[in-house]
């Protein structure tokens, strides 16, 4: 699951740059609203698949101990990732 939601996120990430980059002369002449709507999709579907296998691989791997806190480790990093990429 994880390799796909890596996958799923490079091609959303990478339509959308070449939709931004031909401007309106370029990919989005043709593919319109829709073709940037179905970018950022994939790249929801893609980061919520990865935090998905991400969280799930941390349950696994932990005792019921250390579960919690592990799990809220990985949670608290994926929004602080969103947080540094948006201020910047």
């Amino acid at each position: 699951m994880f390799s796909f939601a890596g996958l799923v996120l490079f091609f959303g990430y990478l339509g959308i740059k070449v939709l931004y980059d031909g401007g309106r002369e370029g990919l989005y002449s043709r593919v319109g609203i829709w073709g940037l709507a179905l970018c950022q999709l994939m790249t929801g579907i893609g980061g919520s698949a990865a935090l998905a296998s991400a969280v799930k691989a941390v349950s696994q791997s932990f005792s019921k101990a250390r579960r919690g806190a592990a799990m809220a480790t990985v949670l608290s990093c994926f929004g602080l990732s969103a947080f540094f990429c948006t201020s910047t």
